[in-house]
Order: C-alpha cells, then structure tokens, then sequence
C-alpha cells in the first residue's frame, strides 16, 4: 500500500504518496483491445532514491512486466538517460497499448519516451499497475485513467 496525502493534489484535496518501501498495485485485467492509460505524477525537487512505474501484463501469478519507468531522483533521469524528470509541476505520463497488436507508445510531459513491443511473448492482457519506491523520497500520483 502507500498513503494518501494531501500535501499534493492535481484534482480535488489528495493524491497518492509513493514513498520509503511503498508498493501499491492495482489489477485492471483487461484482455485485448487498445486502451490509453494516464497519470499525473508530480515529483518535489530535492528528492532521492529511485521510483518505478510499472505495467504488467501478467499480475499476481507469473508476475511479467511490459514498461519499467525507472525513476532515479537525485540523478534527474528516467530509464538511466532515456528521459529526463521535470520537477516540481504535474506531469501526464500516457501510455497508448494496442494489446491486439502487441504495440506500446510511452509519452512523458507530452514527449515520446518509448515506443515498442507490449510484452516479448504477446500476452494480450494487463493485468497490473505497480507504483514502488525503493526507498525514495515522495512522488506523488493522482487521476489515474484507463480509457
């Protein structure tokens, strides 16, 4: 689990705190289709550690992750380089999944960070969202939407 927080919000009064050893997952199980996942993240300048944003397509048993947005703070990057993290705004990550085709176009603050294949072995499903923190100081997250 993680807090919620109200020391952040992008709509209404709270958000959720992932932060220290938090590991908050939630199970949408969707098969096949094209859906548009977003999120608001919002990072504080000053923070440490490293976050994750993960997708999985295959959650509890059997646990397969197709995207791994690594978060590492105090260097200011995503994915070693791939990106780099804006602080202190509310940030869209969106994530564009044709689950039928195996596709998977990854954006961040409206710029492309990744574009590929969904899941190596074409799992047509998704089946878990994974806000962690290994040991990082706090990121916020609100309006999660799976359209």
């Amino acid at each position: 689990g993680a807090p919620v927080s109200d020391a952040q919000a992008y709509t209404g009064s709270n958000s959720v705190e992932i932060v220290g050893t938090a590991d908050l997952v939630a199970m949408p199980g969707i098969d096949g289709g094209q859906i548009t996942l977003t999120a608001m993240q919002y990072i504080p300048s000053g923070t440490t550690g490293d976050t994750f944003f993960i997708l999985m397509n295959q959650y509890p048993a059997d646990k397969d992750w197709s995207l791994q947005l690594k978060y590492s703070l105090g260097a200011g990057t995503i994915n070693d380089g791939a990106g780099t993290i804006v602080y202190d705004k509310w940030v869209k990550i969106e994530c564009v999944i044709d689950l039928d085709n195996n596709l998977m176009d990854v954006y961040y603050d409206g710029e492309l960070l990744q574009s590929g294949q969904w899941d190596d072995t074409a799992h047509t499903t998704f089946q878990g969202i994974d806000l962690y923190s290994a040991g990082a100081s706090s990121v916020f997250y609100d309006d999660i939407v799976i359209k």
